[in-house]
């Protein structure tokens, strides 16, 4: 983790799915029945070009989230 602040405490209806390495932060949450969720990092900067060979690419969250929006926009 590289931020400062960070989730101490979760939401109505959220629960925490992403950890840090040492497991002291809470680096992502989704809520329990509604299609959000939220991440404690950049995933704009783990992605495609910018990531470094050990890092998994995190072009996979924007193609979520893409894929989110437009079940969203079907309904």
């Amino acid at each position: 983790s590289l931020h400062h602040q960070a989730l101490k405490k979760m939401g109505e209806g959220l629960c925490a799915t992403l950890y840090s390495a040492d497991g002291k932060v809470i680096e992502g949450c989704e809520h329990i029945d509604k299609p959000y969720f939220g991440v404690q990092w950049h995933p704009e900067k783990m992605s495609l070009d910018k990531r470094s060979k050990e890092t998994i690419d995190g072009i996979k969250i924007f193609e979520r989230f893409i894929q989110m929006c437009t079940e969203c926009k079907q309904q």
